[in-house]
């Protein structure tokens, strides 16, 4: 026990919290890639205002967009999976200021379309989840740190 930290309270809980829930978004995240035709059509029919364009032009564009969505938010799941299984601080750290910052645009975006409530409510499970992991790597890294210097 005497090279072995103490973890904080209910670290592995929170861990898994996060290894679990960025498993399920990279999983959600394919499902909305592949349906991304149907997503398409609905944010066109949302947007339908006297414009003149052409709708395949559009639609195109809309898919891209889509699927560029869809890569990033698996990247970022993928760095807080990493981040959560390799216990680093910097990589966790860095995956909750994107979790924070996905959560304030889902938001903003719920407030204007209320079909976004579901992930807005998904996206404020990611932070919570983030933010306690984040907050115990923080208190181990303190206690490693405080080790070395009473050696």
């Amino acid at each position: 026990m005497d090279g072995e930290i103490s973890k904080p309270f209910l670290f592995s809980i929170k861990k898994w919290s996060v290894i679990i829930l960025c498993a399920l978004n990279i999983i959600l995240m394919i499902i909305y890639a592949s349906i991304s035709n149907l997503l398409a059509n609905r944010y066109l029919y949302d947007y339908e205002i006297d414009r003149d364009y052409r709708i395949e032009e559009v639609k195109l564009t809309v898919i891209i967009t889509l699927l560029m969505i869809s890569i990033f938010s698996i990247s970022f799941s993928i760095l807080g999976i990493i981040g959560a299984v390799r216990e680093s601080f910097t990589f966790t750290l860095v995956f909750t200021i994107l979790a924070v910052i996905n959560f304030a645009a889902t938001l903003a975006n719920s407030i204007k379309r209320p079909y976004y409530i579901a992930c807005a409510i998904w996206a404020i499970l990611m932070v919570i989840a983030a933010v306690f992991l984040t907050r115990d790597l923080q208190i181990c890294n303190r206690r490693k740190r405080n080790r070395i210097y009473q050696n």
